[in-house]
């Protein structure tokens, strides 16, 4: 059963208020099979790792205002052969770039067979794009859409 449009319409929104500045894709290469709980620990070490080359070592104790917000949502691609973070991400005023090229270096470099993607059309209009991300959940998988605070425990 798919989302309701009320509960659509609220992750929209939620992601609306987040005010993201990059929207980023966060790829494995078709036919890496790999679990929804192995792509979930990949994100979690994506989040930490920013969060430590940003923030320092002590990045754990440092207020969760100074670390990047965001939401993403895992979409499977074609014949659930090619699993995927869609991300809305805001991060520091005047900081894009560097956050761009960390955030690439830490995935592509991470894990074996997966790439970066920039998607700069999303934030032009990121409410029929946040629709769009959001056509894979299911009534029964809204576990698949994760908010950073979600994160970081």
């Amino acid at each position: 059963m798919t989302l309701s449009p009320d509960l659509r319409g609220a992750y929209v929104q939620m992601i609306q208020d987040i005010k993201p500045n990059i929207a980023i894709t966060l790829n494995t290469f078709p036919g890496c099979l790999v679990s929804d709980n192995t792509m979930l620990s990949r994100l979690k070490h994506f989040d930490a790792q920013i969060a430590r080359r940003t923030l320092g070592r002590r990045w754990a104790s440092k207020p969760e205002t100074d670390r990047i917000h965001g939401v993403y949502v895992l979409e499977h691609g074609i014949s659930s052969t090619h699993p995927h973070w869609h991300g809305f991400v805001k991060v520091p005023e005047n900081q894009h770039i560097r956050y761009v090229t960390l955030m690439k270096y830490i995935w592509e470099s991470s894990y074996n067979r997966s790439w970066f993607e920039i998607d700069s059309q999303a934030l032009e209009d990121y409410t029929s794009r946040a629709a769009y991300v959001l056509k894979e959940v299911w009534a029964e998988s809204t576990d698949n859409i994760v908010f950073t605070n979600m994160l970081r425990g």
